[in-house]
């Protein structure tokens, strides 16, 4: 595989969008996720002023660079299949004689294909929940209803694994606007959450489940809830081991959400080190002009 090959590389975060860098459509492949632009091209073709947050990765360090993206290791939840299917969307009916450097670019890209399929079946399956909300996810599945009590930033990264497959989603928090802001952002339209002021609990039939993230103390938490038709209740309080909630269901404190979380971090550490060890492996022997890889010349779509 060609050396000459570059791989542009800009990641998106609150204060860069990502911009658009104007390069020719006949010289550049763009790829672009909710986390990152990538462009695929040829040394030849490289401008001789980039912004200073593009990085540039050159042959085997480019096939590294992408192989370790489009396996999900560089993603907020690891090995995930979205950034998969995103770049599999792009490539599956693309016309490489469109490009000055298709034929190159159609062996890289079919090589990719072929090596993440290998990676992600030998070392990326079974990574389990390693976030708060995948595991809660995980722990109130099954329930058409589930219930935040408060409206703060670890609501907000929950939100989008609780929302789809839900009859009902509610936010019980003291500051009603603040709630709706919170869905504004992640773009949840209303119909599908309701936000509620943390006094007319009383007033709301609640069922399923409940994910306490606010600081309020256990007594107060079981005379708005005690009794209700709650199947499990996820108490994320920081002092809820010293503070203990006493509910007519199953109750799972901070502690024991944590020991869960790093249980399956250790073991998906071990799984990614694994992952990246054949990944530097399969890049430089792609870039090593002795070896021939059979399998890539198939797209693996």
């Amino acid at each position: 595989m060609s050396n000459e090959i570059v791989v542009i590389h800009l990641e998106k975060n609150r204060n860069f969008a990502g911009p658009d860098l104007n390069l020719s459509a006949v010289d550049w492949i763009k790829w672009e996720t909710c986390l990152r632009v990538v462009y695929f091209g040829v040394s030849a073709n490289l401008p001789s002023e980039l912004t200073s947050e593009a990085e540039v990765y050159r042959g085997s360090e480019a096939y590294f660079f992408c192989l370790h993206t489009v396996c999900g290791l560089k993603s907020p939840m690891l090995g995930e299949t979205e950034v998969w299917g995103q770049f599999k969307g792009l490539f599956r009916n693309f016309d490489f004689a469109s490009v000055s450097f298709g034929k190159e670019m159609q062996k890289f890209i079919n090589c990719l294909f072929a090596d993440g399929k290998l990676i992600r079946h030998t070392h990326l399956t079974g990574l389990g929940s390693q976030s708060y909300g995948s595991l809660a996810r995980r722990l109130l599945r099954g329930l058409d209803e589930v219930n935040f009590i408060g409206a703060g930033s670890l609501v907000q990264q929950m939100l989008p694994w609780l929302v789809k497959g839900r009859k009902k989603v509610r936010i019980f928090c003291r500051n009603k606007d603040q709630g709706i802001q919170r869905l504004e952002e992640l773009k949840v339209l209303p119909e599908h959450v309701e936000v509620v002021p943390m006094q007319e609990g009383l007033h709301h039939s609640v069922r399923g489940g409940l994910i306490i993230a606010a600081p309020l103390p256990a007594e107060v938490i079981g005379s708005l809830f005690s009794g209700r038709q709650l199947e499990k209740v996820v108490d994320l309080r920081e002092n809820s081991t010293k503070d203990r909630l006493e509910m007519d269901c199953h109750v799972i404190a901070l502690v024991d959400f944590f020991k869960e979380i790093e249980s399956t971090r250790s073991a998906v550490a071990e799984k990614v080190i694994a992952a990246e060890r054949d990944i530097r492996l399969l890049a430089d022997k792609h870039f090593n002009h002795d070896f021939r890889r059979v399998g890539c010349d198939e797209l693996w779509l």
